[in-house]
């Protein structure tokens, strides 16, 4: 599945993960392989002062937004940075993945699709090649196990923050049909009754105390 959760990050919450945005404090994490290589952007330095405080802001900014999405816990956030020229070939992230156990995996886009040209976030789906470059503060959060690239940037420059999420529940099927349980609750609240609602709602806290590990 293919979530994309709009307004995930603010302008403000933009400027404060960027604040120390330059080429000094990045690691190049390039991997060439002859003619199949795999040319990874660069991140920003962990061993970097500001480090740390990036990734409390940044879990205490995002996890409200992906509690619909049944995560349990996040990784470390990565920022990625790519410049012209720069891709990452068609792979598949492992498990696990970022110190948790990887079900998800995210991309948070911290600047606009029209400040570069290419840089699009490709997922195979069942043999289709689905592209994504959405709107700065957009977080697209999709299934870890999909191949997936990032197409070479031909101008500009593309900001991101990537990881991955844990879930409170396993197995992918149940998971799926409790988010989108809850996201009809939260969609339709008001075009059912109060009956239908505590009903449906009851139904998902069993299903949760059935199937998640919190």
């Amino acid at each position: 599945m293919i979530y994309i959760i709009n307004n995930a990050l603010t302008n403000d919450n933009i400027e404060h993960l960027t604040k120390d945005w330059t080429p000094y404090n990045f690691i190049d994490n390039s991997d060439n392989h002859g003619d199949v290589g795999r040319k990874k952007s660069s991140t920003f330095d962990y061993k970097h002062h500001s480090h740390d405080d990036i990734c409390k802001y940044f879990w205490d900014k995002i996890t409200p937004k992906v509690s619909t999405y049944l995560i349990k816990r996040l990784s470390q956030p990565y920022l990625a940075w790519y410049r012209e020229s720069d891709y990452y070939n068609w792979h598949m992230d492992a498990f696990p993945c970022g110190g948790v156990s990887s079900h998800y995996s995210f991309t948070c886009f911290l600047n606009d699709p029209d400040e570069y040209e290419g840089g699009e976030l490709v997922l195979d789906i069942g043999g289709k090649e689905i592209e994504i470059k959405e709107s700065k503060g957009t977080c697209v959060l999709y299934t870890t196990g999909v191949r997936h690239k990032v197409n070479e940037i031909l101008s500009g420059d593309r900001k991101v923050i990537v990881g991955w999420g844990e879930s409170s529940v396993i197995n992918s099927k149940m998971r799926e049909i409790l988010i989108e349980l809850q996201m009809f609750l939260n969609d339709e609240k008001s075009s059912i009754t109060m009956e239908q609602y505590e009903r449906l709602d009851n139904t998902r806290l069993n299903l949760l105390r059935e199937y998640a590990n919190l």
